[in-house]
C-alpha cells in the first residue's frame, strides 16, 4: 500500500488599489468546473473559454485580439493539453496585473513541468497599454515560451495594437504581429486592421487581415493561417411601432477568405432576421447561410464519415425561439437544416429551464 500526498498553494495580493499580485504553486484545478463537451461539424479548432481562477483574475489586461476570433495570448495554452484538453501539472505561476495612472500592465510567468507527452515549459507574457484619448489606447505584448521539446525549444511572439475613438461611435482596431521559432524563417507575420460604426438603429463592421503561412503564436489561437480574411457586416435595429415588438433586426455579412495566393478557401454570406418582443421573448432566424468550403485534407466530421478533399458549396437556414425570461418554466428552441458538404445536415434541440421561484436555483434540461 502506498500513500501520495499533495498540496497546493495560490495567493492573492493586492498591491495597490488597482493592482493585484497572484502566485500559485502546484496548482490543483480539479474543482474547476469540467468543459462542456463540444461536437465540432467544422474542420477547424474549437475555441474554449478560459475557466480556472489564475488565469481569469484580470485577463481583461492580457487581451490581444488579432481579428475575426484569433488571439495572440490564450491562456488555455497554458496547463492543458490542446489536443487531448487534459490538464499539464503547473509547478508555479506568478502574475502581477493592473492599472498605474494611463498605463495597464501585465506580467505573467508560469513553469509547467514534463507529463506524458508534453514536455517541461516555461511561459512568459508581458502587456502593456498606455491609455490615450477617451476609451483609445496604444499597446505592446510579448511572449516567450521555452520547452523541453528539442524539436521546437522556443516560440516567441511580439505585436503592437491600438484602439482609437472618434465621435464616440466611430472606433479603429489596428494590429501587427509576428512569431520568431526554429521552424520558420519567413511568412511568420499578422496584420490587420477593423472599422466599426454604430448608433441606436445600426451596426456597420468591416475588417481584413493578411496572415503567413507559417504564422504559429503557440501561446496563442489562431483558427487558419497562410489566408488573407476580410468580412463585411451590417445590422439595422429598427424600433418601429408594432404591438408587442420592442426591437426587429434585420442582419447580413460577408466573410471571404483566399489565400495568400488568392485561391478561395473559405467563405460565407448570410441574412438573418430576429425580433425581441416586450415581454421578453425572441426570436433569431437566418433566412439564408451560403457557404464556400475547400478541404485541402480529409475531414474526419464523426466516427467513421470521412469528407475528401475537394470544393464544397452548401446552403443552411436556422430557426431560434426563446421563451419570455420571467416564468418558472422557459425554454428554447432550436432547428438549423440544409446541405451539408455533400450531404445534409439537421440540427434540432430543445433547451428547458425551471425554477420553483424566481430566487432559487434553476433546473435545466436538455
Amino acid at each position: 500500500m502506498q500513500a501520495e500526498t499533495t498540496g497546493g498553494l495560490d495567493i492573492k495580493y493586492g498591491l495597490r488599489s488597482n493592482l493585484v499580485a497572484n502566485l500559485t504553486a502546484n496548482t490543483d484545478f480539479s474543482t474547476v468546473e469540467v468543459d462542456q463537451q463540444q461536437f465540432n461539424l467544422t474542420p477547424y479548432k474549437l475555441f474554449i473559454p478560459e475557466k480556472r481562477p489564475f488565469f481569469l483574475e484580470n485577463a481583461g489586461v492580457f487581451d490581444f485580439s488579432t481579428g475575426f476570433q484569433d488571439l495572440l495570448y490564450y491562456s488555455r495554452q497554458i496547463g492543458i493539453d490542446f489536443v487531448t484538453g487534459q490538464e499539464v501539472p503547473i509547478n508555479a505561476g506568478a502574475k502581477v496585473a493592473g492599472t498605474l495612472g494611463k498605463y495597464q500592465l501585465g506580467v505573467m510567468e508560469v513553469n509547467t513541468r514534463f507529463d506524458g507527452p508534453n514536455p517541461y515549459g516555461n511561459y512568459a507574457v508581458v502587456r502593456a497599454k498606455q491609455s490615450l484619448f477617451e476609451g483609445s489606447y496604444l499597446g505592446v505584448m510579448g511572449i516567450d515560451k521555452e520547452s523541453g521539446n528539442v524539436q521546437d525549444p522556443y516560440n516567441r511572439t511580439g505585436g503592437v495594437d491600438t484602439r482609437l475613438v472618434f465621435f464616440k461611435n466611430l472606433v479603429f482596431n489596428g494590429y501587427a504581429a509576428r512569431t520568431w521559432s526554429p521552424l520558420a524563417s519567413s511568412g511568420d507575420s499578422n496584420v490587420g486592421g477593423q472599422v466599426t460604426y454604430e448608433t441606436n438603429w445600426l451596426q456597420f463592421l468591416a475588417r481584413s487581415s493578411k496572415i503567413g503561412p507559417h504564422y504559429n503564436p503557440e501561446v496563442g489561437f489562431v483558427e487558419l493561417v497562410g489566408v488573407n480574411p476580410s468580412e463585411v457586416d451590417l445590422n439595422l435595429r429598427p424600433r418601429p411601432r408594432i404591438r408587442g415588438v420592442r426591437e426587429l433586426s434585420f442582419e447580413s455579412f460577408i466573410y471571404h477568405a483566399p489565400d495568400n495566393q488568392g485561391v478561395l478557401q473559405n467563405q460565407e454570406w448570410q441574412a438573418t432576421f430576429r425580433a425581441e418582443f416586450n415581454i421578453g421573448a425572441y426570436t433569431d432566424d437566418d433566412i439564408v447561410d451560403v457557404f464556400t468550403q475547400r478541404l485541402t485534407q480529409p475531414f474526419n466530421i464523426y466516427g467513421n464519415v470521412v469528407i475528401p478533399p475537394g470544393l464544397y458549396h452548401f446552403t443552411r437556414h436556422q430557426l431560434t425561439y426563446g421563451s419570455r425570461q420571467d416564468r418558472r418554466f422557459t425554454f428554447n428552441l432550436f432547428e438549423r437544416f440544409g446541405t451539408y458538404f455533400n450531404g445534409h445536415l439537421n440540427e434540432f434541440s430543445v433547451r428547458t429551464n425551471y425554477r420553483p421561484n424566481p430566487r432559487s436555483l434553476s433546473t435545466t434540461a436538455q
